[in-house]
Order: structure tokens, then sequence, then C-alpha cells
């Protein structure tokens, strides 16, 4: 059935992805400038998720209720598609909710995960990468 082989076959090709991206890297490289990009890379996740946790809690003061268990999964969907982009957030997304059998609903939130992770992920690369050349130029005419 193709609605069971897909899913499985989506997440064998995202992690010959990652597998493939990972072996590129140049080992003496990484080794070199490590300890900088580790700590400006922790530096910028402990932000984000101050960002995120905080900014979710008070989200959920505003609106008067706590956040269900399906809103915790879209905004952890959602950071991970700020921080990894669309496809680490849509592989994060298929395995965060089961599929069960019985449940439509868990059926749904999931592809709906999936999409939002996508299409989110590819807007948040097109909005980084306009912000990025713009700033890019803007601090070029200052050197």
């Amino acid at each position: 059935d193709v609605a069971v082989v897909s899913p499985k076959l989506s997440n064998v090709c995202f992690y010959l992805l990652f597998a493939s991206v990972g072996t590129t890297a140049d080992i003496s490289s990484a080794i070199g400038s490590g300890p900088k990009a580790l700590t400006f890379a922790s530096l910028a996740l402990v932000i984000h998720c101050a960002t995120v946790l905080v900014g979710t809690f008070i989200g959920g003061r505003l609106i008067g209720r706590k956040l269900p268990q399906s809103t915790l999964q879209e905004v952890l969907t959602a950071s991970n598609a700020a921080i990894g982009g669309p496809s680490t957030a849509a592989a994060f997304a298929a395995d965060l909710v089961p599929i069960t059998p019985s449940s439509r609903f868990v059926s749904h939130l999931r592809r709906s995960l999936i999409l939002g992770a996508t299409v989110w992920g590819v807007f948040g690369y097109a909005i980084g990468t306009a912000t990025g050349v713009t700033l890019a130029k803007a601090l070029m005419r200052w050197v």
C-alpha cells in the first residue's frame, strides 16, 4: 500500500541525503574551526530556544489557555524549520506523531505538519537569503 510505504521511503531518502552531506565534510577544517563554530552555534541555539519557549508560553497565556499537545508539536516543528530548514523539519515532523490505522486525526496532523514544515522552511530560506544579500550589500558600502 502506497500510504504505508511512502512515509518509510521518504525517511530513507532523507537519511541518505543527510549522510551524503555529512560524508563531504572536511575533517581537518572542522577540527580547526570547530570550537569557534560550536560556541557560535550553541549561543544561537540557546537564544532561539529561549525565544521560542518564552514566546510560546506568553502566547498561551495571552489567549488564556494552556497549550495542547498538538500546538506544542507545531511549535517544535516550526522551530526545527527555522533552525534546520525544510528537509530536517519535514523528517522531524514525519517521526513526531506516530501513525495509527484507527486515528484519522493523527494521520491528518502528521501530513499537515510535514507540509507546514516544508512550506515555511522554504519561505524562511527565501526571507533569509533576501535579508542576507541586502545586509551584505549594505555592509559592503562601509568596507
